[in-house]
């Protein structure tokens, strides 16, 4: 797994296009380790490109997403047919103290978890 860090925040979030039409399709709570497991169908990764066909390969993956030393986490019903728009990952600070922020939405999330940090990566589909 890969830690995210600020310096690569925005590495992430391009090269994942911001997890635009992408969606949650499982969510783990460990509250004994405090944290929790975000599985997400990612629609769009890397540089497109056109099949031979002439339509687009976006490159579809799944990502699992870790966030550790969990602070505050909120989850709405969600459903299938919950895409996201524009993930929100930020560094945030809360009384004092840095965490990082991910969300499905930046203004009204369906999902978002605050903690002290974040690691990630592809799994198999």
């Amino acid at each position: 797994m890969r830690k995210l860090t600020k310096n690569d925040i925005d590495e992430f979030l391009n090269y994942y296009h911001f997890l635009h039409d992408s969606h949650i399709y499982k969510i783990n709570y460990d509250v004994n380790k405090s944290l929790i497991e975000v599985e997400i169908d990612v629609y769009w990764s890397g540089e497109a490109t056109k099949k031979e066909d002439n339509s687009l390969d976006t490159h579809k993956t799944k990502l699992c997403i870790v966030c550790n030393g969990i602070e505050e986490c909120n989850n709405k019903a969600m459903y299938v047919f919950d895409y996201i728009d524009s993930a929100y990952l930020k560094y945030v600070t809360i009384m004092g103290k840095e965490f990082i922020c991910l969300a499905d939405d930046e203004s009204d999330p369906s999902f978002y978890v605050v903690c002290d940090y974040i690691e990630y990566e592809e799994i198999d589909k």
